[in-house]
């Protein structure tokens, strides 16, 4: 998930009412990837430039369009490097190895409010007993993440 602002994720606040029935509908079957999440897996700014030196040309040619992102990282003082989208397709790939740690909780989207119009909110105080928990990554394999993102580097 990816916020524009300081206020609700962005695909959340543009569609509320979407959204609530998105995970309404989905229930149990979803996975929630929190931004701190991806901002808490740490992966090393040098081995995604020396992933870089070493690929085919479809990886060169996502490199290039990476590099601004690369070079503001370096120039903001980063050490460490993770793609929030690449992050998710690892762990709808790899689900039981990618996941280090997840919590099930009830979800909702605040549709009314003045504001927090359009915030997803964790129910966590309620004891959902229909089981349509959603699955909220904590904790994401780093290595799992480097693992599958080196295969694909000689594409």
């Amino acid at each position: 998930m990816g916020n524009s602002t300081k206020r609700p994720e962005f695909n959340i606040h543009i569609d509320p009412e979407a959204a609530d029935i998105v995970f309404r509908g989905l229930g149990s079957k979803c996975t929630l990837l929190p931004w701190e999440t991806c901002r808490a897996t740490k992966i090393s700014l040098n081995w995604k430039i020396n992933l870089e030196d070493a690929c085919g040309p479809s990886m060169k040619f996502l490199h290039k369009i990476e590099a601004p992102l690369i070079s503001n990282k370096i120039a903001m003082g980063f050490d460490n490097f993770v793609s929030s989208d690449v992050l998710l397709a690892v762990i709808f790939l790899k689900e039981n190895s990618s996941i280090k740690d997840s919590v099930n909780h009830s979800l909702g989207v605040e549709l009314a409010g003045k504001y927090t119009r359009g915030q997803l909110i964790v129910l966590d105080h309620l004891d959902d007993s229909d089981g349509l928990k959603v699955r909220i990554v904590r904790t994401a394999c780093s290595e799992e993440y480097q693992y599958l993102i080196g295969s694909l580097k000689n594409l």
